[in-house]
Formats: C-alpha cells, structure tokens, sequence
C-alpha cells in the first residue's frame, strides 16, 4: 500500500518528492498505540465508591487507592454522607489536582519520549527507503530513441553491484561529452534518454549513468558510497573504452544527482559543472523535509548514513561551475542553491524563474544555456531564465 502511495508520474520521469507517507504512517501507528496505553493508565484519577453506610472518596492511580476522606453515620438515625469542613475539602481537592497534573504530565512526557524514539529508529532503519526511491517499472531507453547506445559493465569486484548501465549518444567532432547523474525516482529510460535527445541535436554528446538498483542497473543497492563507485566505474569505460578525454567531459547533476557530479569533479574528471538544483548537503534537506527529526540529527548527525555533502567540498572544486534553481523549487528550497553556488570558486549562479523541481527541463531556455556552457569556454551568461 505505500508503495502504491509513493507513486508518482511526469512526461519524463524526472520527479522528486519529499516522502513523507512512511514517517507520517509510523507516527500515527505510535500516538495510537501509546495514547490507548496512557488512557489506561490514568483512567480514573477521582472515584466515588458507595458503601453500605456512606460515601468514600479517595484518589486512584496506577493500582494504588489513598483514602482523602472517611464519611460515616451519626446515632441511630438512617444513614446520611457528612459532609467535611469547607476548608479541609480544598485543601484536599487542590493538593489532589495538582498532583493528578504532575502524574499527568510525566506520564505524558513519558510515553511521548517513547514514541520519538520508536519512531526515529523506524526511520533509522528504513532511511534508505525513504531517501532512494527506483521504480519497479524498468524503461528501455531504446524504446524511446535509436541514436543512443546502452553500455553494460561488470560492477566491481569487492561489491555487491553485479551490473552496471550507461546510455551513449555520440558528440559530433571536437564536442564534448556530458555526463549526467539523473535525479531520485528516475532511471536512463526516462529523463536522461530526453535530455541525450536533446543535447545531441546542437552536437553534444551524453552518457547517462545509471545508480545501483535503478532501472538496468540490476541488481544493486542504492547507498552514497555504491553510486560512487559505480559512477568511477562507468567513467574509466568512457575514457579507455569509448576514448573519451577526460577534458571534454561536462558534469551534470540534477538534485540528488548533484552528489555524484560533485564528487566526480572532486576527483579529476571533466573541466565543467554544472549543477540543477542542488542542496547542500542531503543532511540539511532532511532537516527541512522532516522538521521533527531535526533536534536527533543535529545532535546525532551520524544517523544519517548518506550525506552528499556538497557545501563540504565546495572549496576543493578547481572546474568551471554552472548552478540553475527554480525559484519556485517546492523541494529543495531555492536559498539552498544559492548557498551552494556562494561556497564554489567561481561558480554563475542562474535563476529560472517561475520554475520548480522537477520540471527545470522542460524549458527549452534551460536546455540551451546549458548547451552553450558546455560548449563555450568562455561563457559567462548571468540573465535569468523563465519557463
């Protein structure tokens, strides 16, 4: 059923969405669970028990009864409840409240510290669910074009990635190659064959890498580390196999693909990055999309196992650095690009106005500014674009 209600659909399946359906599921799970339990508990705090020759009342909590006030019969006559002193009944009514309300709240306080903690161990354990989101439907890029090649390689030894894909669409003559690193919830079949399509038709060549678990990279586990290696992997083919330079190459990354281009540049291949909206770290995107997690991970930041922290290796990027965000960017927040951009040496920073997450593509003004980046050494265009 959640997987069902983490579908999601656009014309090429570039999509991003804060998931929120497991956490908010789990939660509701626990509030349930320990507000039933709690109803148990402090069911009850005043009770009027009628006995054979009067009134008893008396307090009870958890299993235990203190007796406040005995009423009992005077003479011979029928039986009637005595009421006590106006003062002692105060002062017995006050002291009872105020300590009904401090029981009260640390049971609260109480069960509620437990519920977080089952939750946050809940989503400790499922945070790559959460995070890296490959469909079950498997494209066949070469069902949507028939310029491109699709690349497979044996994934490395000392890891559980078996197969590893590419997509190629050749560069005309003395074009560079870009390299794209596509966004979560989409495979080469979808966004990357669009965007080769695109890119080739100005001369441009592309090679699409596909992550671990993702479309025709079966099987493989999503994880930071593993999309990496893969990404080293793939781009030692383009270059020995497919003689490739390492100097025509262009990194791109859109979202959290933006990781991988960021690191790949951070270890010497390609001359050019360009980045489509980026986060800084994946650690401060968490922390927005899940606000009530925000306190554990500032205080624990080792419980999230995969960082691409961008904004960390800003200064060690020596490339020429594009970065585009929509100001309309319903997912990672447009301030996050800009950030980012500051902390690179160097780096032009684009506003496509009007535009969100997951259709930045689908402007043809974007497609062209970064064709012309990746083509012209010099160029320095700083006007925003619109959709």
């Amino acid at each position: 059923g959640l997987t069902e209600m983490l579908k999601r659909s656009c014309p090429h399946g570039r999509l991003e969405t804060c998931q929120a359906c497991l956490p908010v599921s789990v939660a509701c799970i626990c509030v349930a669970w320990f507000g039933r339990h709690l109803g148990h508990s402090g069911r009850g705090f005043l009770t009027a028990v009628d006995q054979r020759n009067g009134f008893v009342w008396h307090k009870r909590y958890k299993g235990y009864a203190v007796q406040n006030v005995r009423i009992g019969t005077i003479g011979n006559g029928p039986s009637k409840p005595i009421r006590p002193l106006r003062h002692e009944r105060r002062s017995v009514s006050v002291s009872s409240l105020a300590q009904q309300s401090v029981d009260a709240s640390a049971g609260f306080l109480a069960f509620a510290g437990k519920a977080y903690a089952v939750l946050l161990l809940v989503v400790f354990v499922l945070q790559r669910k959460l995070i890296f989101l490959p469909s079950k439907q498997i494209a066949d890029p070469r069902a949507y074009s028939t310029n491109l090649e699709v690349v497979r390689v044996a994934g490395p030894k000392d890891t559980a990635q078996s197969n590893l894909a590419a997509i190629y669409f050749r560069p005309k003559p003395f074009k560079p190659v870009a390299v794209f690193f596509h966004g979560n919830a989409d495979q080469l079949g979808w966004g990357p064959t669009f965007l080769g399509n695109q890119l080739q038709q100005v001369g441009l060549g592309f090679y699409g890498i596909e992550y671990p678990g993702y479309g025709l990279a079966q099987p493989g586990s999503p994880t930071e580390e593993s999309i990496y290696a893969s990404a080293e992997t793939m781009l030692d083919h383009l270059t020995a196999k497919l003689k490739v330079e390492k100097s025509m190459l262009v990194m791109v990354g859109q979202s959290i693909g933006c990781g991988a281009a960021v690191e790949m540049v951070r270890r010497g291949y390609g001359q050019k990055l360009v980045l489509l909206s980026p986060f800084t770290s994946l650690l401060a995107l968490s922390q927005r999309i899940y606000p009530m997690f925000s306190p554990a991970l500032t205080l624990f930041p080792f419980l999230l196992k995969d960082k691409f922290d961008n904004l960390a290796k800003a200064k060690q990027l020596d490339s020429k650095t594009l970065v585009i965000h929509g100001d309309a960017d319903e997912i990672v927040s447009y301030d996050m690009g800009r950030e980012l951009a500051e902390a690179i040496p160097g780096a032009i920073f684009q506003t496509s106005k009007g535009l969100g997450h997951n259709d930045l593509l689908d402007s043809a003004e974007v497609l062209s500014l970064i064709a012309r980046f990746a083509c012209e050494a010099n160029d320095n265009a700083t006007a925003d674009t619109s959709g």
